[in-house]
């Protein structure tokens, strides 16, 4: 039967909801799934030395165990065993039953935002109130119920396009993940103990959050099974279930609170881990699995499979000075599989555009006199921190000024990058964040930092412009079956983003970088920058807007469409390699700096639309100064927020821009 479209326009896996499965189909893949669990769980057991494990004799008698075996088996690898099991278990149940509901086979907890909701209450429990006398679990419970209802908001209900509800998790869990950070700065005491747990650690100090989760975790389990059968009505779509008898709002409400509070559970016993519940299900699929009554119960068993599988890759590969979590391995293994899924898939969406900028009319002296206005607005703001700081001009000068110069260049060249990559793919989510080019840039650049870190600031430089190419030319390898639509662009450039912060947290782990260096690298930051770095990216910026600002005219001309910019004389190969370029460099120098800074370069373009640009040239420079504005009050505000204390500029435009980006999103869906 062939697969069914579904709300939004996509097509989905999820189809074929009555034609049950061969019994061979899934016999072979419970026995899979069993046998690499087994064999895992073995490999992970047999590390326990041979000369401590109990004899037949000493288990018959119920002799009390040798104290090494006891604390190795009871103590260290047995609850990190359970707990691989019980997580990869709940992911892979909530990632089949979220996408059950949503009729979105790319939706999980990870990316629906429940996963860093969960996160982020827990964060603000154990930092802001240790001693609050609730559950944990409650907490968790209720952030990832609140992260998800906001996705499900901003996206304009379950029923939206799935492009507008996976960019809407992501923008959540991005400003989750950035108010999680922001604590960890805030409590340096107390970030520690946070520090592993926020990466995915299956590392337990006993049975206390297995033995307390467990029922919980069963009962939810239990009760999604139970809805397997309204789940494959539902598969059939909402006015057909319906038609049949289903109360469609209540199975839906009763899975999706059931899925989050498994979602919650796991973030509780081992802190945030994706693509569990996005591969898991999906695996089974391409298996031929198909009725929920089978996909399920198997889903949490490849679940359980897969993360256990991560969990010993990570103990293989741990040799540096911290163990590597099983969050960043599963991440690192995963991603690739998700790209071919992605790949594979028709695209979700039909091409959409955002609404603003359909105006015929330019208006550049509006957003001229508007830019003129904010950047009034930043000096007078500048001259005011200078004068509540009590600094000297010297030392303002040299502390101070540096810092202000490198992120309004950095904004102006994240900014101008933005607004040609939008331009040249005729995509309005083309930014640098969003097509993995700042990821990948950001993990080049730390990797010949780490591995040569007398390589100065023009090495980095053009290692970050290598790795942005290179991240930009997966995502449109991926994306051309497609024709470079919105939806498979973004969600290629989220995968291979994602894979990139892997790799970025795995090099950091295996080095001895502190955790306040790490946390800052990863926001992105113009923290100790001094007059060397800030010196270099003006003559960057000075070299490439001008060249940016002299190719935009070029995008007037592409947007009228491939044969007709080829009959006006443009060559429409040469002229869309050239301000590729232009647009990874002016990324790359930025973040080669300051690091991977988020949604300036996505965010700047849209603002100067809204404010009255229309022309290529009139949007790289209205965006570039918008992304200099942007930059340079966020780094403003996160030197005074929490002062002593320096909150990275990264986490501030995360904190400002993914609200901004959500309002786009909802504001487009109107």
């Amino acid at each position: 039967m062939p697969a069914r479209r579904f709300a939004g326009g996509g097509v989905t896996g999820l189809a074929q909801p009555l034609d049950a499965p061969s019994r061979s189909v899934s016999t072979r893949a419970a026995g899979l799934a069993l046998a690499a669990l087994l064999v895992l769980g073995g490999a992970a057991l047999a590390q326990i030395p041979a000369s401590q494990w109990p004899s037949v004799a000493d288990l018959l008698t119920g002799r009390p165990l040798a104290p090494l075996a006891e604390a190795l088996l009871l103590h260290h690898y047995g609850p990190r065993l359970a707990a691989g099991v019980f997580v990869g278990a709940a992911l892979g149940l909530a990632g089949a039953a979220l996408q059950a509901v949503m009729r979105n086979p790319l939706a999980a907890p990870d990316l629906l935002g429940a996963t860093a909701g969960a996160q982020l209450a827990l964060s603000l429990a154990l930092v802001l109130l240790p001693s609050l006398p609730v559950s944990i679990l409650l907490i968790a419970l209720i952030g990832a119920i609140a992260a998800t209802v906001l996705t499900v908001a901003v996206a304009g209900g379950i029923a939206a396009p799935p492009l507008r509800l996976l960019l809407a998790g992501v923008a959540v869990s991005l400003a989750a993940g950035a108010g999680s950070i922001a604590l960890m700065l805030a409590s340096e005491e107390r970030a520690a103990g946070l520090a592993l747990w926020v990466t995915g650690a299956l590392t337990q100090t006993g049975w206390v959050n297995l033995r307390t989760s467990l029922p919980w975790g069963i009962a939810g389990g239990i009760g999604l099974v139970l809805l397997a059968r309204g789940l494959d009505l539902l598969a059939l779509g909402r006015e057909t279930a319906q038609g049949l008898g289903l109360g469609v709002r209540r199975v839906e409400g009763a899975a999706a609170l059931l899925a989050t509070g498994l979602a919650a559970l796991a973030v509780c016993v081992a802190g945030p881990i994706g693509l569990v519940g996005t591969l898991a299900p999906n695996i089974l699929r391409l298996l031929g699995v198909r009725t929920h009554r089978v996909l399920l119960p198997l889903a949490g068993l490849w679940g359980a499979a897969l993360l256990v599988a991560a969990d010993w890759v990570a103990v293989q590969l741990s040799t540096g000075a911290l163990p590597i979590p099983a969050g960043v391995a599963i991440t690192l293994l995963g991603s690739p599989l998700l790209y071919i899924l992605v790949k594979r898939q028709r695209s979700p969406e039909a091409g959409a555009r955002t609404s603003e900028g359909t105006s015929a009319t330019p208006q550049p002296l509006r957003l001229f006199r508007w830019g003129g206005v904010l950047l009034a607005g930043l000096a007078a703001a500048l001259i005011a921190h200078w004068s509540a700081s009590g600094l000297a001009a010297a030392l303002y000068a040299d502390l101070t000024l540096p810092r202000t110069v490198t992120a309004l260049a950095a904004g102006a060249l994240l900014g101008a990058s933005g607004a040609l990559l939008q331009g040249v793919i005729r995509n309005p989510l083309a930014g640098p964040e969003l097509l993995g080019v700042a990821p990948g840039a950001s993990v080049a650049a730390l990797t010949l930092l780490l591995t040569w870190p007398t390589a100065g600031i023009l090495g980095m430089q053009a290692a970050a412009f290598g790795g942005g190419l290179g991240a930009l030319a997966l995502v449109l390898l991926g994306s051309a079956k497609g024709g470079f639509g919105p939806a498979r662009l973004a969600l290629i450039g989220l995968v291979v983003g994602t894979l990139a912060g892997a790799l970025a947290r795995l090099l950091i782990l295996d080095s001895r970088l502190q955790l306040g260096q790490a946390l800052v690298w990863l926001a992105g930051s113009t923290y100790g920058r001094g007059w060397a770095a800030a010196v270099v990216l003006v003559i960057w910026a000075s070299v490439l807007l001008p060249l940016a600002w002299l190719l935009a005219a070029r995008l007037d001309l592409l947007a009228l469409g491939r044969d007709t910019a080829r009959g006006l004389g443009l060559a429409v190969g040469r002229a869309r390699v050239e301000i590729l370029l232009v647009a990874v460099a002016c990324s790359a120098a930025a973040v080669a700096i300051v690091g991977a800074i988020g949604f300036v370069g996505l965010i700047a373009p849209h603002a100067a639309r809204l404010l009255g640009a229309r022309r290529g040239r009139e949007q790289v420079i209205g965006a570039a100064a918008l992304g200099a504005l942007a930059l340079g009050v966020a780094d403003l505000i996160g030197r005074v927020v929490l002062a002593p204390r320096d909150v990275p500029a990264g986490l501030m435009t995360a904190l400002f821009g993914a609200p901004y980006f959500l309002w786009l999103l909802r504001r487009v869906g109107r």
